[in-house]
C-alpha cells in the first residue's frame, strides 16, 4: 500500500467514525429527550359524570404508556396533579357542583411521552326528592309513633325531626 492509499484509507476511516458517532449520539443522547414528532395523542374515552350524591367522576383512557399522571382544573383555576397510576382508569370523588377539566400525561419508563386531550365535565349534584310521610291518624298512647315513606332513589340516608305543637 502506498502513501496515497494509506491516506485515503485513514480519511475513509475518519469519516466512518464521525458518521458512527453522530448516529450513536442521535439515538443515545437526543432521542430520549425529544418529544414524538408524529403527533401521537392519548385519547380519553368520553367522560360522563355519574349523577350521584357523592360527586364522583370516572376517567377511562386507552393504553399508550407505562404510567399516567392525572391532572384536574376546577372552575377555570390552575392545573393540579390529583393522582398517578399504572392502570387505565381513575376515579375522582368528593366533587361539588362546578366545572372540572381533566387531562392525562402518559410516561414510558420515566420519560414524558404524550399528553391527552382535555375533557370538560360539569358536575351538578341534585338533591333527592323529599320523602312524603303518610298522615298519622291517631298516635298510640304508649308514646310510640310509626312513620312510613317510599324509598327515594339515590338517597344515602334519611333524617327525621320531631316537633311538638302545643
Amino acid at each position: 500500500m502506498n502513501k496515497k492509499q494509506k491516506r485515503t484509507l485513514k480519511s475513509t476511516v475518519a469519516v466512518v467514525l464521525v458518521l458512527f458517532t453522530l448516529i450513536l449520539a442521535t439515538f443515545l443522547i437526543i432521542r430520549p429527550f425529544a418529544l414524538p414528532s408524529n403527533g401521537i395523542t392519548l385519547t380519553l374515552q368520553p367522560i360522563v359524570p355519574r349523577i350521584d350524591p357523592d360527586g364522583s367522576v370516572d376517567l377511562v383512557w386507552n393504553s399508550v404508556g407505562d404510567s399516567y399522571s392525572i391532572y384536574m382544573k376546577e372552575n377555570d383555576g390552575s392545573w393540579k396533579k390529583i393522582g398517578s397510576t399504572t392502570g387505565l382508569t381513575f376515579t375522582k370523588t368528593g366533587l361539588a357542583d362546578g366545572i372540572y377539566e381533566f387531562k392525562i400525561l402518559a410516561y414510558i419508563v420515566t420519560s414524558f411521552f404524550a399528553e391527552s386531550n382535555i375533557e370538560v365535565v360539569t358536575v351538578r349534584i341534585t338533591a333527592p326528592d323529599s320523602p312524603v310521610l303518610e298522615t298519622i291518624e291517631s298516635p298510640n298512647t304508649n308514646g310510640v309513633i310509626s312513620l312510613e315513606w317510599d324509598v327515594v332513589p339515590n338517597t344515602l340516608y334519611y333524617e327525621v325531626y320531631k316537633s311538638i305543637d302545643r
